[in-house]
């Protein structure tokens, strides 16, 4: 298996599992969650999307050098959400101090792919 074919199968799982937990989050946290919370939810549904859209891109460009922008922004795309949803299922604080480096790197992510490109 090429390595833009495990990346593009590992974003698959991840885009299954952010439909499957924005539906959840549609529906069966709205009881157990404040509308502020439920916001931020989407936010993490809604940013682990995004990026595994942006990797399935470049996993099908399957140009090599990119493919660790799209594990940077995979990486950081769980980081980002999953820091959330913790905290918001287990009422554990100290996982939003996660998220900002699920942020970082994310924007790293962004960066590799713009450096990777021009200098190509």
């Amino acid at each position: 298996m090429s390595p833009a074919s495990v990346l593009l199968a590992v974003a698959a799982c991840l885009g299954a599992l952010a439909v499957s937990l924005g539906a959840l989050g549609g529906h069966a946290m709205q009881a157990r969650l404040s509308a502020e919370q439920l916001v931020t939810w989407e936010t993490a549904t809604r940013y682990l999307m995004w990026h595994v859209l942006a990797a399935v891109a470049i996993a099908l460009a399957a140009r090599e050098p990119l493919l660790s922008a799209a594990w940077l922004m995979l990486i950081g795309g769980v980081l980002f959400s999953f820091s959330l949803y913790g905290w918001l299922l287990l009422q554990f604080r100290p996982l939003v101090f996660v998220t900002p480096v699920g942020g970082l790197v994310m924007i790293a992510g962004w960066l590799w792919l713009v450096w990777q490109t021009l200098s190509n």
